[in-house]
């Protein structure tokens, strides 16, 4: 079922039309262009967008809540170390904005270069401009110059949370059987990003104990990749499994994406060894 207003969304009932236009798709219709080239950018504005759903994109209830959430944790300044308080915000009755603005934005480890450092600014700036020319802004019936400059300032924090917390959606693409074949084949592929909080609260391991999968499109699930105690710690990879990359590349993509040298058991295990846990398939001589 196609949306009226654009050729770009199709959607599977009109309940769950008009669910997402009343969210978002109302303000994002007639800029999807424009919003496909800013990659994390266009995640970093529906995260605003949203922030009205629960009264039907109608006053500014949902940035009442968002203000009074943002000055309580600036009070108590835990955003970006105290994953025992965000962890709580994300089991309490908290509204959901808390558990995202709690997340770590990284902003004091940051290793970007000025040229990223500006982007980011330029990029807030731009998706602050495109809030307003599209009306939301106006739906909020901000008070004062300081609320918009708040919410500038959250799309900021957004871009930023996002480079850290975002997770690639991937799906299973059906790929046509090679010339002479009946074998189908499948690729993993990415479709989309979302935002997880609470997945997000996991810490890294190149040697996880779980792996993440979707379900239904967006349905975010962690199967246990093996027997996992109780009161184990369960931990995801954030980026490549041991056995395909070396430790010195591992702990550089992370360092430079995510602002810190791993110390998991593996390559701790790794380093003082000097082991090589990369996995080296061998060839079948008889394959050609």
């Amino acid at each position: 079922m196609p949306c009226t207003g654009c050729t770009a969304l199709l959607y599977c009932s009109d309940g769950c039309r008009q669910a997402a236009w009343t969210s978002y798709h109302q303000y994002e219709c007639s800029i999807l262009p424009m919003l496909y080239s800013l990659g994390l950018g266009h995640l970093a504005l529906r995260m605003l967008f949203t922030l009205n759903s629960g009264d039907n994109g109608n006053g500014n209830g949902g940035f009442s809540q968002a203000k009074d959430v943002i000055r309580r944790a600036d009070h108590d300044q835990t955003t970006d170390g105290d994953k025992e308080k965000r962890l709580a915000l994300n089991q309490t009755s908290e509204p959901p904005f808390a558990a995202v603005y709690q997340l770590v934005n990284n902003n004091s480890a940051r290793r970007e270069s000025m040229h990223l450092q500006v982007s980011y600014g330029i990029t807030s700036g731009l998706l602050l401009e495109l809030a307003t020319r599209v009306g939301y802004l106006s739906r909020l019936n901000l008070e004062t110059a300081d609320d918009v400059h708040l919410v500038g300032g959250l799309l900021h924090r957004h871009l930023m949370q996002l480079s850290a917390n975002a997770h690639a959606i991937n799906d299973y693409i059906q790929a046509m059987p090679e010339e002479g074949g009946s074998q189908l084949k499948y690729r993993d592929v990415p479709v989309s990003s979302g935002l997880y909080p609470w997945i997000s609260l996991l810490n890294h391991s190149c040697e996880p104990n779980v792996i993440p999968t979707f379900e239904c499109g967006r349905l975010f699930l962690l199967r246990a990749l093996a027997p996992i105690a109780v009161g184990e710690e369960v931990v995801n990879s954030y980026c490549v499994h041991f056995a395909r990359m070396d430790v010195e590349k591992r702990q550089e993509r992370l360092l430079d994406r995510y602002n810190f040298v791993c110390k998991c058991h593996r390559c701790e295990l790794e380093l003082k060894d000097g082991l090589n846990g990369r996995y080296i398939p061998l060839k079948c001589k008889s394959c050609p």
